[in-house]
């Protein structure tokens, strides 16, 4: 049973006014914070698709393969991507096919597939 389904059955049953204040009031606040959760959620989608746009034109401009390094060094607004966030970028680019991973002299290398 979830808090706010919790808090809706307490509604149901009871009759005493300050435990029904007490209740909406605690639905309010699970109410904004899903609010705030989900604007954070919108938020970090837009900065990853921005993120994939810039590594698909940087290896666009590149045009060669190129390591994880040369690519984020390539385009500035790659330089804040943290290695992690970078890392699962590039997977979920193999993933759909839009990049290609070779290993090249013990260095593994993306290219535009």
């Amino acid at each position: 049973m979830t808090d706010r389904k919790a808090f809706e059955r307490v509604l149901e049953l009871v009759n005493d006014e300050e435990i029904i204040e007490w209740a909406n009031k605690k639905i309010e606040m699970l109410d904004k914070r899903a609010e705030k959760r989900a604007e954070r959620k919108a938020e970090k989608s837009d900065e990853d698709t921005a993120a994939l746009n810039a590594i698909i034109e940087t290896m666009q401009a590149l045009n060669k393969p190129a390591t994880a390094l040369e690519i984020v060094y390539s385009d500035d607004r790659l330089r804040e991507v943290t290695t992690q966030k970078f890392t699962s970028l590039i997977k979920h680019l193999i993933a759909d096919g839009s990049i290609a991973k070779n290993k090249i002299q013990g260095k593994m290398h993306y290219s535009l597939a």
